[in-house]
């Protein structure tokens, strides 16, 4: 069944002080449920416009920029999983929802969603993760990790007419302007960001997945493209959430690599809200 889109009214973008540092938000308030979207690594609140278009009014909005991201502050440090979660939920307690939210986050936003809600399960109706592995398992030394973000900052500090043909090559229904876009927002993004990418997205020292997930107590939904086609969460880490994650539902989007919500928006706003209806969150249509 296809989804109707709907018209999105501009956001009503501001700032909140989480952490000390300013954090930018945007939102599309309605009379739906309430939503908090977090984005990825060297995206912006920008990125979650396509889905957007069949989410909203059924969901009200609100999506932030991340630290090192976008127009939110730009630390020299701190880009650590324990920083953008706290940043992350200290934000989310200033947004004045009027009820348990709907989390969703995709990559290294993910992996905050999914760390917030191992804390906090009781404050949430839902928590949805887009293509967001387990990583930090991958015993790395610190050298390593840290020769690879100096690789990473490389690569990204290229040209912008490189990093666009880049996105236009990664994804080619994009137009030109949505790929300027998107490579604008890559060069936005704090150095930090990419030479701490490692950090970003594991746990903290002392922390294992296996004593994490099945904290996760809330209604959760991991939504995966294909690993075949750059999606980044292999069948064993989907079963490992499903196995460690009390109820956990997995949803596999065919067709699409690692941005299900931006190359399928529809496909991945229909699994949301299938998700959502069946666990009674918003309302089954008639």
């Amino acid at each position: 069944m296809s989804l109707t889109r709907t018209e999105t009214p501009l956001a009503k973008t501001g700032f909140i002080l989480a952490n000390g540092l300013r954090i930018r938000t945007a939102a599309w308030p309605s009379d739906g449920y309430p939503a908090v979207f977090v984005h990825g690594l060297s995206s912006g609140w920008q990125s979650w416009l396509p889905p957007l278009a069949y989410l909203w009014p059924t969901l009200s909005v609100m999506a932030v920029d991340l630290r090192g991201h976008g127009d939110s502050d730009k630390p020299e440090t701190g880009y650590t999983l324990t920083n953008y979660a706290a940043d992350v939920w200290e934000a989310m307690g200033k947004m004045r929802l009027k009820r348990p939210p709907v989390l969703i986050g995709h990559s290294l936003g993910g992996a905050i969603v999914r760390r917030i809600a191992a804390d906090h399960a009781d404050a949430l109706a839902a928590v949805v993760v887009e293509d967001s592995n387990l990583w930090g398992e991958e015993q790395a030394t610190p050298d390593q990790r840290r020769a690879h973000g100096e690789e990473w900052l490389r690569n990204v500090r290229r040209p912008l007419p490189e990093l666009i043909q880049t996105e236009m090559d990664r994804n080619p229904k994009l137009s030109y302007r949505e790929a300027m876009e998107r490579a604008t927002r890559i060069t936005n993004t704090a150095d930090g960001v990419f030479l701490s990418a490692g950090e970003g997205v594991g746990l903290a020292a002392g922390e294992i997945y296996d004593d994490l997930l099945p904290r996760i107590t809330c209604t959760f939904m991991l939504v995966r493209g294909l690993p075949e086609l750059g999606g980044a969460v292999p069948e064993v880490s989907a079963a490992r959430h499903a196995a460690l994650i009390p109820g956990a539902t997995v949803v596999t989007i065919p067709d699409v690599g690692h941005s299900v919500h931006g190359q399928q928006p529809e496909a991945f706003s229909q699994a949301v809200l299938i998700f959502l209806r069946a666990h009674g969150i918003i309302e089954k249509e008639i």
